[in-house]
């Protein structure tokens, strides 16, 4: 997936974590930016810090299929 989104111009960086997780999170900028708050099997909650930027807090859900 990584070498895929990296076709482009800008690079695709890969941000791993700590636990395992159904969410993968890939990114533009380095992954060091993404500072993991809480995880678990199917969530993600990171908090984004960029230089001279506001933080903000980063969630990502993956959510059980209605058919299963």
């Amino acid at each position: 997936m990584l070498q895929r989104l990296s076709e482009g111009s800008p690079e695709f960086h890969y941000a791993p974590s700590r636990a395992p997780t159904a969410v993968d999170v890939f990114t533009r900028f380095s992954g060091r930016f993404l500072k993991p708050t809480f995880e678990s099997s199917r969530v993600s909650i990171r908090r984004v810090a960029l230089p001279a930027r506001p933080e903000l807090l980063l969630v990502m859900a993956h959510l059980p299929s209605k058919s299963y």
